[in-house]
């Protein structure tokens, strides 16, 4: 923890892509010990839980718990169900509070793509941001404890506008006497990263820019569990 009594941002955040797999990794976690060694916490969307039953979900915080996992929650701010970030906050938030209280170690929440999205739906960029720091505040009023980044596309969107962008979303906070984000992440699409112009010296630059703003820079990789076929099934094929 901070001195501030904030959570400290996990290094490595793995995000399950299922419940079976999520269940298995907490129920057996001496399979995966050095894996299990390197992560700090779990990534979900938080619609996708919205509904378990209250024991499904005590029973998985309990086990993150039990591990020494933290828990991240990627949510939304500007969506094509939600384009204003007060309304989609009172989507999420009663959520997030159920989340809590059924003991969720819940440290930070991750917005997915709000320029991303606003661009999609040919919203201006000074309103994407605007719907994007009324989010923020409210995250900051209401979970005071939660640290609170932006996750964003690269290369389909350039890193010259990903550096306006990040400049405007914290002289939006500023101008409101918010607290600045506390991490950027790039959703960077590796299948196509130089087919679409993506540079390594691009995103340090970027990397180099958040830590001169004291914010955190991260980014997204994807794996792909392979397990090897038994004698059996390769005899069958």
């Amino acid at each position: 923890m901070t001195g501030a009594g904030r959570p400290v941002l996990p290094r490595l955040v793995i995000g399950p892509p299922d419940d079976a797999q999520l269940d298995r990794l907490l129920a057996e976690p001496a399979g995966w010990p050095a894996g299990r060694a390197a992560v700090e916490a779990i990534l979900h969307p938080d619609h996708n839980w919205s509904e378990i039953p209250e024991e499904g979900l005590r029973r998985r915080f309990a086990a993150m718990r039990a591990l020494g996992f933290g828990f991240e929650l990627e949510v939304g701010a500007v969506k094509p169900w939600s384009r204003e970030g007060r309304r989609t906050f009172d989507i999420q938030a009663p959520w997030w509070r159920r989340f809590i209280a059924l003991g969720a170690p819940l440290g930070s929440v991750a917005i997915d793509e709000p320029w991303g999205s606003g661009r999609a739906l040919e919203m201006a960029d000074n309103t994407i941001a605007e719907e994007t720091v009324d989010f923020i505040a409210l995250v900051h009023r209401h979970f005071p404890r939660l640290l609170v980044g932006d996750i964003e596309p690269y290369p389909a969107l350039p890193m010259a506008d990903h550096l306006r962008w990040l400049h405007a979303l914290n002289a939006g906070l500023q101008r409101r006497g918010e607290r600045p984000l506390d991490f950027y992440r790039l959703d960077a699409n590796w299948n196509a990263f130089s087919a679409l112009g993506g540079s390594w010296a691009e995103i340090i630059a970027l990397q180099h820019e958040c830590r001169d703003a004291g914010l955190a820079f991260s980014l997204i990789y994807c794996c792909l569990l392979y397990t090897s076929p038994s004698p059996r099934d390769r005899q069958k094929s």
